[in-house]
């Protein structure tokens, strides 16, 4: 990685860090289902692309104009992208959640556990904090 590429991503962590919300503030303005990926057109040239945490969302640079998305692990990341002298073109939250097509909810007593189910094997998914969901009747 050359100096100039380290320096451009080190002014996008810091405006980040100083003129932009954190996490907990901002709403998630991108969804992509766990395990999958979407396509984001970028309005100008990327040259540089941070994810804050590449463990929950990937990036992958497609083209000088898109971007792939991909949802690796529930949660929160921030995805970031920069043209060649610094300046942002994208910088969204993006939420990773199981799709819900292929969730199944298994109650035990009041407590609902959600699963998102694929063809070979189902995983446990994160309770949502304010979840207050009851059996159906």
């Amino acid at each position: 990685m050359g100096r100039a590429t380290r320096a451009n991503i080190f002014r996008v962590i810091a405006a980040v860090i100083l003129f932009g919300p954190t996490l907990a503030e901002a709403a998630p303005s991108i969804n992509v289902g766990l395990n999958q990926g979407l396509r984001v057109p970028v309005p100008g040239t990327i040259a540089n692309v941070v994810a804050t945490n590449p463990n929950i969302a990937d990036v992958t640079v497609v083209d000088a104009h898109n971007v792939i998305i991909i949802g690796k692990a529930y949660g929160l990341a921030e995805v970031m992208v920069t043209d060649s002298t610094g300046r942002l073109l994208l910088d969204d939250i993006v939420n990773v959640a199981a799709p819900l097509d292929n969730v199944l909810t298994v109650y035990r007593g009041n407590n609902p556990q959600r699963y998102f189910c694929m063809p070979s094997r189902c995983e446990g998914m994160p309770a949502a904090p304010s979840q207050s969901a009851s059996p159906p009747s």
